[in-house]
């Protein structure tokens, strides 16, 4: 089975469909569900969320779009984790959910409302005899139901899409009120972003305060406190490459080419963590149209830089985030700084998929799609 994301835009009351598919999010969504589904053993709770928060307005040429504060809902429904994973144990067993997701805008004729379905893990960095503390992190599918469009919706310069990769985090404290029941109270953002596949593409940040009441559906029984095997490789080097598509300079200029070759280093600080330095090999496509509205008579479209990153490992995933430098461009459009955002998945025998979205700070850049082999590996 694979997840498959429909981007459409509408020009001329022609509808163009733009698909692809996201191996990396069907493999986590998998791993999610057989939690869920297996080990009836384990604690499972179902919880409710109503939430109050605002739109971030966070470019000025968006702050007269957000009109009001908004209210919203979740549902979700999680099970702990078994402890038979290393990762389980060090990261003081958390929980694995899944859970749907409303909220209002702040602009009902223009912004709309905004759905989502997430998959996510919830930590506990720090537990007492009454509850916890927790710091929750989840991805998935966003729904936003007003879209720009150059006749009917021109106002909505914010967003151009209604399917977009939705990202979430949350922090708070939880506490238990009895043997079944627990509330919670906490604070958190949603991000929705289709990665400028269509532009406009500013992205929709949604701050809120939470309150939850959480049931217990059932205790669990004594942890599996057997451990299973993990590669022990202290340095490794990665080659791998990725692509997909974005939008030209504008709104409506078209769909172009972009991929990345990099070779990266990575050291094991601790069963957790990952420290990288890698090279970046980058062709951006829509680079040309800039180029050409700038007045240069020659140019190319190749990129180069260099990156350090953190990578956190959960068995046979990792979360990455880099921070990158440009150390070739034939011209710098967004600055010399570029980040990356992504997740890892392990397959077999060295080979790993990954997707990620590449960024300047605030602003997206491009999604990236690929497949890794390590080189080397030594202890």
């Amino acid at each position: 089975m694979l997840i498959l994301i429909r981007f459409g835009s509408d020009q001329k009351s022609e509808i163009i469909g733009y698909n692809f598919y996201f191996y990396p999010v069907k493999k986590t969504l998998a791993f999610i569900l057989y939690l869920l589904i297996v080990g009836s053993g384990l604690s499972q709770s179902a919880i409710i969320k109503p939430h109050y928060g605002f739109t971030w307005p966070h470019r000025s040429s968006i702050t007269h779009l957000v009109e009001n504060h908004t209210a919203g809902l979740s549902l979700s429904f999680e099970k702990q984790v078994s402890g038979k994973q290393y990762w389980h144990r060090d990261y003081n067993f958390p929980s694995v959910g899944v859970s749907g997701y409303y909220t209002q805008l702040g602009n009902k004729d223009v912004l709309g409302y905004a759905l989502g379905a997430i998959g996510y893990l919830k930590f506990y960095p720090y537990r007492f005899s009454k509850g916890g503390l927790y710091f929750k992190t989840g991805g998935g599918y966003g729904y936003i139901s007003k879209k720009w469009n150059p006749e009917s919706n021109h106002k909505n310069v914010i967003i151009s899409s209604h399917s977009n990769l939705l990202i979430q985090l949350e922090s708070g404290v939880e506490l238990r009120l009895g043997d079944r029941l627990a509330t919670s109270i906490g604070v958190g953002v949603t991000h929705f972003s289709n990665g400028s596949t269509t532009l406009p593409n500013k992205g929709v940040n949604y701050l809120a305060a939470n309150v939850g009441l959480q049931y217990k559906i059932n205790e669990p029984d004594t942890f599996d406190l057997k451990r299973s095997s993990i590669d022990s490789s202290r340095f490794m080097l990665n080659l791998r490459a990725s692509g997909f598509y974005k939008e030209g300079l504008y709104e409506l200029t078209g769909k172009k080419p972009v991929s990345t070759v990099r070779l990266e280093f990575s050291y094991k600080a601790s069963l957790k963590s990952k420290i990288t330095f890698g090279s970046d090999l980058m062709y951006n496509g829509t680079l040309a149209s800039y180029y050409e509205e700038q007045g240069y008579e020659s140019s190319n479209n190749f990129q180069a830089g260099t990156t350090v990153g953190y990578h956190l490992n959960l068995h046979k995933f990792e979360i990455f985030l880099h921070q990158g430098f440009y150390l070739y461009s034939f011209d710098y459009p967004d600055g010399r700084l570029y980040q990356r955002l992504g997740l890892m998945v392990d397959l077999s025998k060295g080979w790993f998929v990954n997707g990620s979205i590449k960024s300047h700070l605030v602003t997206a850049d491009y999604f990236e799609i690929g497949i890794g082999k390590t080189l080397w590996r030594s202890n």
